[in-house]
This record gives structure tokens, sequence and C-alpha cells, in this order.
């Protein structure tokens, strides 16, 4: 999962410092609250994959305890994510 941030993040930087003359990421700037609601959304998102990979990488046994979910309730979440990303854009 480190990798994955190092890679991606890392990428993203570098991939927007020749057209932007910067090296980063922007987040908040457009003034539009649906957009800095996707934002804030994205980081929360992104430091909660990280804390779960880590709580995974050093104590795994504890990472089951830390969300009990049916295992219906979890394969509702499971099919709704699965929807949520493949559904097409307007």
């Amino acid at each position: 999962m480190l990798a994955f941030y190092g890679l991606g993040l890392g990428l993203a930087c570098l991939g927007a410092a020749p057209p932007l003359r910067f090296l980063g990421i922007v987040l908040f700037r457009s003034g539009r609250p649906g957009q800095h609601l996707r934002e804030a959304l994205f980081v929360v998102v992104a430091v909660a994959l990280l804390a779960e990979a880590a709580l995974a990488a050093v104590a795994p046994r504890r990472l089951p305890g830390l969300v009990p979910l049916a295992p219906a309730s979890a394969a509702v979440l499971r099919a709704t994510g699965t929807v949520m990303v493949l559904a097409p854009r307007r």
C-alpha cells in the first residue's frame, strides 16, 4: 500500500510539474462546494486506507475486530462500491 501511495502521488506530482511549472497536487482550489466535498472525501478515504494498510501490516489480528460487519452487510457494501466505481459518469 505504501508503494501504491508513493508511486501514485509521486507520478501525479511529476506529471503535473512540466505543464503547470510546480511540483504538487492542488486540492480545494475550484471554489465550488461540490468539488470541495469531493476532494475532502478523497483525502479522508486515502488516509483511512493508508491507516488500514498500516494496521494490517503491524497487527493483522486486530483488523477484523476494527469494523465488525455481518457477511450480508459486507456483501452489500462491496456491491455498492463496485457499482459506484464502474458506473458511467454523466
